[in-house]
């Protein structure tokens, strides 16, 4: 079934094909969430020699397994320092999940709109925040000129350089993640 949807132009050494089986073990059962949208449910997970991970549960695939399968193979032949890289992913027992790099200092709103955060909570739900360091600080304008020049160079190569061009269609800063030093990743590209 895979070779249909192109799989076996996957480059090597690219995303592994993993079972459901494999991704409970990584992502331990999935109980450990690390974030919610309306299309999936995020769980950190740890695959060999301690190779942190996000796994990524999609809900109501719509469009069918040719869409899973052509964004997959679209993913993985994306190549770039600013973009999460595609581990692995999984289809089956009608489950589709993708297996990204874990990106460890969360999403750019977190220190854009600490404000936010804080507004539409109560008195102890704000020290229970503080507490999980789940407050993050503001940036300085260094970090964020650095940020905005690497989202201007991800924007290029998706749209000029990729083998074949995609069109985020997403950005926010949501899916601006913020890895050691604050090296940007973007994700949901797909």
């Amino acid at each position: 079934m895979a070779q249909s949807f192109g799989l076996e132009f996957l480059p090597t050494g690219g995303p592994k094909w993993f079972t459901y089986a494999e991704l409970q073990a990584v992502a331990n059962n999935f109980s450990n969430p690390i974030g919610k949208g309306g299309f999936d449910d995020v769980y950190k997970g740890e695959l060999g020699h301690h190779r942190v991970v996000a796994v990524k549960c999609l809900k109501n695939v719509t469009g069918g397994d040719a869409e899973f399968w052509a964004e997959v193979t679209i993913i993985a032949r994306m190549h770039h320092l600013n973009l999460v890289r595609l581990w692995g992913f999984c289809a089956e027992k009608g489950q589709r999940i993708l297996v990204y790099e874990h990106v460890p200092n969360g999403s750019l709103d977190k220190y854009f709109f600490p404000a936010s955060q804080i507004l539409s909570l109560d008195k102890q739900e704000v020290i229970n925040l503080r507490s999980t360091d789940s407050l993050k600080p503001i940036l300085d304008w260094n970090i964020r000129y650095k940020i905005a020049l690497d989202v201007a160079r991800v924007i290029v190569y998706l749209h000029e350089e990729c083998l074949e061009w995609v069109l985020h269609c997403d950005i926010k800063p949501e899916n601006i993640l913020l890895g050691d030093d604050f090296c940007l990743k973007i994700s949901d590209f797909g």
